[in-house]
């Protein structure tokens, strides 16, 4: 499945949990923080909701691993890795 292949009308939530399966879902890290992003969350082996000026969905909150306050701390989890294993650590 390619990006090309996501196409608005409803199924958003589907399309984007497909596109991460299709992906390789073991080896993706999903960002985002709509109600349609939700199963995109759980499919990914890392969810991270963010929660911007637009706010964040709570569905989307309960289906990440991880929440930031944006996508640019979001993105530096994942480019620091050390601040990642020490939120997850458990």
């Amino acid at each position: 499945m390619t990006a090309e292949r996501l196409k608005p009308g409803g199924h958003e939530r589907e399309q984007k949990a497909d596109y991460v399966r299709a992906l390789g879902a073991p080896n993706v890290a999903a960002i985002g923080n709509g109600a349609n992003d939700v199963d995109m969350l759980k499919a990914a082996a890392l969810g991270i909701a963010v929660v911007g000026h637009e706010g964040t969905a709570y569905e989307a909150l309960a289906a990440a691993d991880v929440v930031t306050h944006n996508i640019f701390d979001a993105i530096e989890l994942l480019l620091h890795s050390k601040r990642l294993i020490a939120t997850l650590r458990r």
